[in-house]
This record gives C-alpha cells, sequence and structure tokens, in this order.
C-alpha cells in the first residue's frame, strides 16, 4: 500500500444521479474523483494485495475542510488521521509506521483510484460495462484498459447514486488480478456523523507527517531520465524525516496510475539493488552518486509493472539542471 495512488462530490444527497446510459465513461471517472474529496461517507472495505486486509474508512466535510480516520481493523491497532492537509498516524510505540511517517501510504480506498482525466485517452481505453450489485447498492462498471505494457488495467464498480468507488480490481497485462478494494457496507450522506472520524484509539503512540519542506526543490535537483509515456511529475520535493534525515521525493502521475521517487543519503550498509512485488505495487531500489559523490538511496514504488519501475530507476540521477521527464 506504499504509493501515492494523489487527492482523498456534494455529499451523497447533492448529486444528481446518472442513469448508465445517460453518461459517457469519463463522466463517471469524474464524478467519481469529485466523490471522494467531498462525500460524506462511512463504511468497512476489504483490501486484497497479496494478503487481506480489513478496513474502516470514514470521511466526513465539516464547514468545508476534509476530515479523514482510516482504521486498520486487521493486526497491531493503528489509525491514520486527516483534517485538510495535517495527516498523523496513531499506533503503537515502536510499530514501524511511525518510522515511515515521511513516506506515509495516502491509505488503500481514497487513492485506489483517483483519475485525472486529461489526455486520459492516449493510454487508455476506457469503457462502461452495464450494471452490477456490490454491498446491496447498483454499481455502474467500468473497464479501463492500458494501451502499451508500462501500466495495469483496472475494472471499477461506482455506487450509481453518488458515484462513489465500491469496487475496483487491478489486472496485469496477463488480465490476472494482482489487487482487489471491495466494500462491505457503507453508508452515505446524513448518515455519517463528524465525530466517528475522529481518532478513537487510546493508549497509543500519535506521529504527524512532517510538513514538507519550504517548497519544491528549485528545480528538483533528482531527475528521471525515463519515464513511461503519458506520466507527468506532479510534485517534486525535500521532506525532513528527522533531524539527521532529508528525503527528496518525486511523484509522477498518467493520470490514473502514480509512482513515487524517494531519494536520501544511503546507510552505511546500503542494500544491494533489489526488485520486489507485493499485490500490483513494485518497489526497486538502488545506489546512485549524490552531491559531492555521495552515495545515495533511491527507491521507486508505485502500481506500475516491475520491469517498468526497475528501468525508472536505474535513470534516477543527480543532474540540477536537467528537465525531470518527458
Amino acid at each position: 500500500m506504499m504509493r501515492r495512488v494523489g487527492a482523498w462530490l456534494a455529499a451523497a444527497s447533492a448529486v444528481t444521479a446518472l442513469g448508465v446510459g445517460a453518461a459517457v465513461p469519463e463522466d463517471w471517472l469524474q464524478r467519481m474523483d469529485q466523490a471522494f474529496r467531498t462525500a460524506d461517507y462511512d463504511g468497512v472495505f476489504s483490501y486484497l494485495d497479496g494478503e487481506l486486509s480489513a478496513f474502516r474508512i470514514v470521511h466526513k466535510v465539516v464547514d468545508g475542510v476534509e476530515h479523514e480516520r482510516l482504521v486498520y481493523l486487521d493486526g497491531a491497532r493503528r489509525e491514520i488521521i486527516r483534517v485538510g492537509d495535517d495527516v498523523s498516524c496513531i499506533a503503537e510505540a515502536g510499530d514501524e509506521l511511525h518510522a515511515v511517517i515521511d513516506q506515509l501510504p495516502d491509505g488503500p480506498y481514497a487513492r485506489a483510484f483517483s483519475p485525472q482525466l486529461q489526455g486520459l485517452g492516449e493510454h487508455y481505453d476506457v469503457r462502461l460495462k452495464g450494471q452490477d450489485r456490490v454491498a446491496g447498492r447498483t454499481a455502474v462498471r467500468l473497464a479501463i484498459t492500458p494501451r502499451d505494457e508500462n501500466r495495469y488495467g483496472y475494472r471499477v464498480w461506482l455506487d450509481q447514486d453518488t458515484a462513489l468507488l465500491l469496487r475496483s480490481e487491478l489486472h496485469d497485462q496477463a488480465g490476472r488480478r494482482l489487487e482487489v478494494f471491495q466494500f462491505t457496507s457503507l453508508r452515505t450522506g446524513d448518515e455519517v456523523a463528524a465525530a466517528d472520524a475522529s481518532p478513537s484509539a487510546t493508549g497509543l503512540v500519535t506521529s504527524r507527517v512532517p510538513p514538507a519542506a519550504s517548497g519544491p526543490l528549485a528545480p528538483p535537483a533528482w531527475r528521471a531520465r525515463w519515464v513511461p509515456s503519458g506520466f507527468r511529475m506532479t510534485d517534486g520535493r525535500g521532506r525532513v524525516g528527522s533531524a539527521s534525515r532529508q528525503v527528496s521525493t518525486l511523484l509522477f502521475s498518467d493520470g490514473i496510475a502514480t509512482f513515487s521517487v524517494f531519494v536520501e543519503t544511503a546507510p552505511a550498509k546500503a542494500p544491494a539493488p533489489a526488485t520486489t512485488r507485493r499485490g500490483a505495487t513494485s518497489l526497486h531500489t538502488r545506489l546512485a552518486r549524490g552531491p559531492e559523490r555521495r552515495s545515495h538511496l533511491v527507491t521507486v514504488v508505485g502500481e506500475v509493472p516491475a520491469a517498468t519501475a526497475r528501468r525508472i530507476a536505474e535513470g534516477i540521477h543527480y543532474a540540477p539542471e536537467e528537465r525531470n521527464g518527458e
């Protein structure tokens, strides 16, 4: 779930429902993107990415500010709380989540699928596939098929009334399912109380995501020699993970898929280059020379095929005067 899958519709009662035949696929995707940010919802969902996990998510807009709470229902007690742009995690002391707070995952629901539609048709074929039912609600099905081997395909089920994402599947080039998200219960609109978006865990430790450095690197000093066609850098900055640790972050998106690049000074015992995959998330690490030829650890992580992540990582280099991506 280490991915940026980037933003976390008016409330359900304010949405004008569209029938399947009344909207083109892009209309549904646009409504879904809006629903992520402005609808009120409270639901339990399962998430399969090699392991099966269960979560509760509560999203409530109060005075124009998003309040969001993601609760891990399996394993160690964990909650991720977001109020506007302020993000924090609540977990046991010593939980690994505290150690990677500066690279905190966005969560498997609200970032599971959040499209930007400009140029989408150049890299994906998007089609309506009729109706279905998910979590007792009527859903509209869409198929999103990549036009090349550097990205995955998606199947999504959207609530017909609110356009909220009810289910998503991510498929590789051979059609195998790598990741499945699905609500098992969902409440929307006035049924969602603001108090439900507040943290409930007690006796745990709270860590806050550190604020971004004063602004984007101008321009970012770490560069990508190659990214797949259609991917653009949407953010590039340094974040302070601790008083002694600076992490440079580059975020790329093609409008649906995202991947992140993290660069930091290599530890004394630097790991060997490696590629791993869990579900749909690929991760590749390698060493690169940075300022004053110091060794840096480069990590590329995102929902792209493993070979694509490896090729991206191999091209990350320190070159302040170059342009990033194509």
